[in-house]
Formats: structure tokens, C-alpha cells, sequence
């Protein structure tokens, strides 16, 4: 479970390395090796098929919760977009989308991307704790594996809820402390290292030992678990789901589609033990009217 507070402690006061997201020094630089890696990493197929396959749930999700079956237009706003790849999948359905993202290099790199597919997207450098966007904006919210790097996360939310219209989606993907096998540091069973050791981490990524965190300039901070994360967002006026609920089971086995059918969905224990077999905390958050 988590509260309002970072489950450890800010990267600026450990590492003590210039302005953090929400900060009004917002440093939008980031190490070569770090922005090669999502610049390659962004352009393999599967990635892309991963985030187009996201897409279409998504929508097929929002359609049946905010009857809007058919909706030919959506405000998107993609929150931590890095290159665009996401960005760019839902302007090429129609879409009117926006991306955010604190580093410079990355937004300029999802612009000549949006340019040579010949679509739109409002890329621009900022921090998500304070959007550019007017309240009740938008339809879609995509939080792609950001929470868990912004030490202001729930200031995060806020803004989420801020600008989200009632009905509106929030798509959320982080860390998880209930699973020991994670990509955020280079470190065996790092999900379920004691907080005094992780903020040891911490400062050693920022400094000495960067290559633990591919060079990111905000390694993740955060842990968090599906549970926990739900009952924050539903304090705020969601209605929250997980993975399990938004799961697309065509081309699942006969078998699988059963098990999610018949047991995942059905009991709650069993839902909440397959939580510490991935890597991921998944929530799809729904904003109830006011």
C-alpha cells in the first residue's frame, strides 16, 4: 500500500543534482547513452505493436464506459511521451493529441518523427505535475511508466483528474513492490530491496553508478502496488480497474481465456496473488462526475 508521499525520498535531496519535474529549474537534458537507447528502443516493431495493440483496447475500453461507441475524434494526452512513438499511433487514428515529456532531446525527436509521418502532435518539454492544459480537457490520459520517476506522483494525479473530463480515462503503468523481477535498475530483486537501501541506490544512480539506471537522469523513486494505487485514485473520484479487466483474450488460448474468465475475475485473492508475477502495476482509472 502507499500514501501521499514518495515510498523514498526525493532525488534532488539524495543526489542533490539540480531541479527535479516540478521544479521551476526543470533540467530537460539527459545523458547521450540514455536518449540513444529510447531513440532505438522506440522504433523496434514490437514496441510499436505494443503500443498500437494498447491503443485499440483502450479505445474498445472507453467506448463501452463513456458511451461514446464510435467517437470519431479524442483528446490524448500523452504524459512522459519520450519520442512520440504513442503520440504519434493515436494522431494517426484522428486524434487530437498532446505529449509532455521533461526532456528537450526526446520532444525534438518526436516532432521529426510526427513531421515525416505526417500527422500533428502538440509536443511539448514540461513536467506533470504541471500540465499545459486547460481543466476538463481531455477524453484519454496516458501515463506510460512515469509515476514511479516524479517525486511529486500524486501532485501527478492531481493534475490527471484536473484535466480530465468527467467520463475520461486515465491510463496508468508503473512500478511494482510486490514483484521482484523489474527494468528500472540493473539490480537483482530490486522491487523488494528495504527503502533505507533503495535511497542508497538512488544516489548512487544519479552519481557514481549511472550505468545502473541506463544514465536516466530521473531514476524511478517510486513503488507501487495495484491495490494501493487503486485506493488512492478512488479517494479522488475514480472508479479503477486493472489489467485483468481491459485484458483482450482473441488469440488467447482456450486455455488462458478460461483461466482469466472463470478464476481471475472471479476471485479476488487469486487476482491479487498474479499481481507479484508481473512487473508492471496496471490501473485503468474511469473520472466520475462531479
Amino acid at each position: 500500500m502507499l500514501n501521499q508521499k514518495s515510498t523514498t525520498t526525493n532525488s534532488e535531496e539524495t543526489a542533490g543534482q539540480g531541479a527535479q519535474p516540478g521544479d521551476d529549474s526543470l533540467d530537460s537534458s539527459n545523458h547521450p547513452a540514455f536518449t540513444s537507447y529510447y531513440e532505438e528502443q522506440s522504433q523496434k516493431a514490437d514496441v510499436i505493436e505494443r503500443f498500437r495493440h494498447l491503443r485499440n483496447v483502450l479505445l474498445t475500453f472507453y467506448a463501452a464506459h463513456a458511451g461514446r461507441q464510435g467517437a470519431a475524434s479524442l483528446n490524448v494526452v500523452d504524459i512522459g511521451c519520450g519520442a512520440g512513438t504513442q503520440a504519434i499511433l493515436w494522431a494517426e487514428e484522428g486524434h487530437h493529441v498532446s505529449g509532455v515529456d521533461v526532456s528537450e532531446r526526446l520532444i525534438d525527436v518526436g516532432k521529426e518523427r510526427m513531421a515525416k509521418a505526417g500527422v500533428s502532435v502538440d509536443f511539448k518539454v514540461g513536467t506533470s505535475s504541471r500540465l499545459p492544459l486547460p481543466d476538463a480537457h481531455t477524453d484519454i490520459c496516458l501515463l506510460p511508466e512515469l509515476l514511479e520517476h516524479v517525486p511529486d506522483w500524486f501532485d501527478t494525479l492531481k493534475e490527471c483528474h484536473r484535466i480530465l473530463k468527467p467520463g475520461g480515462l486515465v491510463y496508468i503503468s508503473t512500478s511494482n513492490a510486490l514483484c521482484p523481477s523489474q527494468q528500472e535498475y540493473s539490480l537483482p530483486l530490486y522491487s523488494w530491496y528495504p527503502g533505507f537501501l533503495k535511497r542508497i541506490c538512488e544516489q548512487k544512480a544519479v552519481t557514481t553508478h549511472r550505468q545502473w539506471v541506463n544514465y536516466a537522469t530521473y531514476p524511478a523513486v517510486n513503488w507501487f502496488t495495484n491495490p494501493g494505487l487503486a485506493s488512492v485514485l478512488s479517494k479522488m473520484g475514480f472508479i479503477c480497474h486493472d489489467r485483468f479487466d481491459i485484458i483482450d483474450l482473441s488469440g488467447k488460448s482456450k486455455w488462458i481465456s478460461w483461466a482469466v474468465k472463470n478464476l481471475i475475475l472471479r476471485w479476488r485473492l487469486l487476482r491479487y496473488a498474479t499481481y507479484m508475477l508481473t512487473s508492471s502495476t496496471v490501473v485503468v482509472a474511469i473520472k466520475q462526475a462531479d
